[in-house]
């Protein structure tokens, strides 16, 4: 931005008039910030395998050479990451990441607590267009629909105990 600045104040144009004359070289500050961010954010613990490769990528493109960090300290860095992804795997989320039969259980959950809740909306002559949410089960909506109608968290989430508190 600074070299832009400088290129308009230079010709004289108006726009050059709207910022402060800028000193000479009064960009290096705001240069050896950028490198230290940078150089901070390749030292820092990645939580998962594409910030090893946004590191791995910052490497290969040497800006680590304008600054007092050594090479071998960023490369442990990396190394350490990829260690510690390889002895941590990330949980994935959905069909490929969980056990078949959990899978099947956790619908059979979900399939259970939908017609119950379904069924107690019919008995009580509750509106289907309060029961919209039950499309996508959040806890919020769950929440909001047992204070309403003064149902028993243990009752909709098990069918145990009482239905109402």
């Amino acid at each position: 931005m600074d070299s832009a600045i400088h290129r308009v104040q230079q010709h004289e144009l108006p726009e050059g008039d709207l910022h402060k004359p800028l000193a000479p070289d009064s960009c290096w500050p705001i240069i050896a910030k950028y490198r230290a961010a940078i150089m901070a954010q390749l030292l820092t613990p990645a939580p998962t395998a594409r910030e090893v490769e946004w590191k791995r990528a910052v490497f290969r493109h040497r800006d680590h050479e304008h600054t007092d960090i050594k090479p071998e300290r960023i490369e442990r860095a990396i190394a350490d990451d990829v260690e510690f992804l390889r002895t941590h795997p990330v949980r994935q989320s959905g069909k490929k990441g969980m056990d078949p039969q959990k899978l099947e259980e956790r619908r059979a959950w979900k399939a259970a607590f939908r017609s119950r809740v379904t069924l107690f909306a019919e008995q009580n002559g509750i509106d289907k267009s309060e029961l919209a949410w039950l499309g996508r089960i959040k806890h919020q909506d769950l929440a909001a629909f047992a204070e309403r109608h003064r149902l028993s968290y243990n009752w909709l989430l098990t069918r145990e105990g009482a239905q109402t508190r």
